[in-house]
């Protein structure tokens, strides 16, 4: 994910750090309200060296998140590969990023999730 075009112009205008550090925080304020802004506010605020050591998820995002990957997980299981493509192509348009792999003891195919960076 790129950062905001408007904090890489506001650097290229003689390095306005004050106006990328304003439109970082009003980023941030948005990315509050609507969690697709949260891969551009990281990737924004890492260019300035100001990026928050985790992203913080709401329980209710979480929630639905592991819902979505739960339900990801038995598309697998059911072959329905196109669906469960589909819901991973939709969490990563919403900036959560999936991570498929297999428990060690079990074999079984697990997924892990994170906000993306």
């Amino acid at each position: 994910t790129q950062p905001c075009p408007i904090v890489l112009d506001a650097l290229a205008d003689d390095l306005n750090t004050v106006a990328a550090i304003q439109r970082i925080h009003a980023l941030a304020q948005e990315a509050n309200a609507d969690s697709t802004l949260l891969p551009m506010f990281a990737a924004s605020a890492a260019l300035l060296g100001v990026a928050p050591e985790k992203t913080e998820v709401d329980g209710a995002l979480a929630e639905a998140v592991d819902v979505l990957v739960a339900l990801r997980l038995e598309m697998l299981k059911a072959k329905n590969f196109a669906e469960a493509d589909r819901i991973r192509d939709e969490l990563s348009t919403k900036g959560i990023q999936l991570k498929d792999g297999k428990n060690a003891e079990t074999g079984e195919r697990v997924t892990t999730w994170e906000v993306k960076r």
